[in-house]
């Protein structure tokens, strides 16, 4: 099972729970969240993805503790979409 959310809920103490458990989510990152880039993953030049990235979520007074995966493409329309999840084990794609 994986939960999948838009980016109007943004709970942090959540997202740490869900990882915490072993609970699997995926949600749509708002364009003012603040990110730490850790680790940038090699993308394809003909892939659809943008960029795909190990983050750290959030300001050091409010923050995930648990690291995320950053992953960013376009949607149908052009715009710029950031998705972030607990998920390591798919392709970005």
């Amino acid at each position: 099972m994986m939960y999948v959310f838009d980016r109007g809920y943004v709970d942090y103490e959540k997202f740490d729970e869900y990882t915490d458990q072993g609970i699997f989510f995926a949600s749509r990152l708002k364009d003012n969240a603040e990110t730490r880039h850790l680790f940038t993953f090699k993308v394809p030049p003909e892939s659809s993805v943008l960029s795909d990235s190990i983050i750290l979520l959030g300001t050091p007074q409010k923050r995930v503790d648990n690291v995320l995966r950053l992953i960013e493409t376009h949607d149908s329309k052009g715009n710029r979409i950031r998705v972030i999840t607990n998920r390591f084990d798919l392709e970005a794609e």
